[in-house]
């Protein structure tokens, strides 16, 4: 059973450390402000998400079945078993990721924000009106 726990730690490390990839992308997107890229990715992190759902759902599930509460109560329980350091180490790894995705998601938050208010005042200008001349690529006005 602990070695089905451990490898249960290790997909959910991988998943996660995948949404950390995905929020990076996401924050160079909005840096360069690629609707369509900052669409996709947003697509991909969902997708991402639901997989990290699934293999969360049956975490809780095995530590309910075991008639633990945490994390702290297998180690306790398999404390006679070489591997429960492995399950500690993996376990403060997963720690470690999921607190380099929140960083990651308070700046691109930070972005979004930027974003949105820029389209907000892009938004304005179109609406006031005017003479706006088109130029093609060669910088003459078009008709």
């Amino acid at each position: 059973m602990i070695e089905q726990t451990i490898e249960l730690w290790k997909n959910l490390i991988r998943l996660h450390g995948d949404l950390l990839v995905i929020a990076v992308k996401e924050y160079q997107a909005l840096i360069i402000q690629d609707i369509e890229e900052i669409e996709k990715i947003t697509s991909d992190k969902e997708e991402i998400l639901r997989q990290i759902i699934l293999v969360d759902d049956y975490r809780v599930n095995l530590i309910n079945n075991l008639k633990a509460k945490n994390t702290q109560d297998l180690v306790e329980l398999w404390k006679n078993d070489v591997r429960s350091g492995d399950l500690i180490k993996y376990n403060q790894q997963l720690k470690d990721v999921i607190s380099k995705i929140k960083e990651q998601n308070v700046k691109n938050q930070l972005f979004y924000h930027k974003l949105m208010k820029s389209l907000s005042l892009l938004k304005k200008e179109f609406k006031k009106g005017g003479n706006y001349q088109v130029y093609d690529k060669r910088g003459l006005t078009t008709e």
